[in-house]
């Protein structure tokens, strides 16, 4: 049987928060390339200045008093990108202020940078691990796209079309932000039709009792199991799943574990239950017993 830690989300709520946030990176590192090649186009240095150096130290002892004191248990992968883009607009509205502090700005958007990445990687593999999913995957998704997102604004910055922007750094600035600020409606939108959507077709077309997780008290004999899958033609992927769902397992938790959709476990469970010619969970116990009895018998 399968581990008690189950995942606290489906494995297609992951896709669609994993999608959420790589549209968010791609962003982010995407207007801050088109910063940093703006500032370089216009002599404003600041990436390897001993101002940067300080802030990004400052930084760096703030986050791990901040982890050792928390001690949190998992990393929210939802919150990276609207914290990381709240503290960006911060900078950027602190430089359209203040336009003569532009290397202070700067030395702050390039530890933002770094210090976003550091949160892909927290909250990627601590999905993954959560999960038992390759973390170096999905890390290498996260920060390929980081890569390449800051080269493709950097590279905008340089085209003729940028041209009208980059002579005008308080009209760049206010077009950045603009598109930081739709990026996260967009985000959030997408994130509560996802859940809107989700809490809807749950436990759509499931058997009965297919959404009840309370586990059960009664005690599953393996060879009953066996003897159930025996005479019932079961498959292997069916008699794992009745295996589950009978200690009370939920369709949810079946599906998180073996990383499959709630619809293909529910499709499994409907097989097996027409196979048994039984509707409910209780049904299923009753014929395990029965089972366990045929067994006793025999002895």
């Amino acid at each position: 049987m399968i581990d008690d830690a189950a995942p606290k989300t489906s494995m297609a709520e992951l896709t669609a928060r994993t999608k959420r946030t790589i549209i968010g990176t791609l962003v982010f590192s995407a207007s801050c390339g088109f910063i940093v090649q703006m500032d370089i186009v216009r002599n404003i240095e600041y990436a390897q200045t001993d101002l940067t150096a300080v802030i990004g130290l400052g930084v760096a002892c703030i986050m791990c008093i901040a982890l050792v004191i928390a001690k949190p248990q998992k990393a929210n992968i939802d919150m990276a990108y609207p914290l990381a883009t709240a503290c960006l607009v911060g900078v950027l509205l602190y430089r359209s202020i203040a336009p003569s502090g532009d290397t202070l700005s700067g030395s702050l958007m390039v530890v933002l940078l770094i210090t976003f990445f550091a949160m892909l990687w927290m909250t990627f593999v601590s999905e993954a691990h959560e999960r038992k999913l390759p973390a170096f995957f999905l890390l290498g998704l996260a920060v390929g796209t980081a890569q390449l997102s800051i080269a493709a604004g950097r590279t905008l910055a340089l085209s003729p079309l940028s041209a009208p922007l980059v002579a005008q750094p308080q009209l760049t600035l206010t077009c950045v932000i603009a598109v930081l600020a739709i990026s996260l409606a967009i985000i959030f939108v997408s994130y509560l039709r996802f859940f809107t959507k989700s809490k809807e077709l749950r436990y759509a077309d499931a058997p009965d009792e297919m959404g009840d997780s309370i586990t059960t008290s009664v005690g599953i004999n393996d060879a009953s199991l066996e003897l159930l899958r025996e005479t019932y033609g079961l498959t292997e992927r069916e008699f794992q799943i009745i295996g589950e769902f009978s200690t009370g397992r939920s369709a949810r938790y079946i599906a998180d574990y073996y990383m499959l959709s709630e619809h293909t476990i529910k499709s499994h469970l409907r097989r097996a239950y027409a196979k048994m010619e039984i509707h409910s969970r209780q049904e299923l116990l009753n014929l395990i017993d029965h089972m366990e009895l045929s067994i006793h018998q025999r002895s």
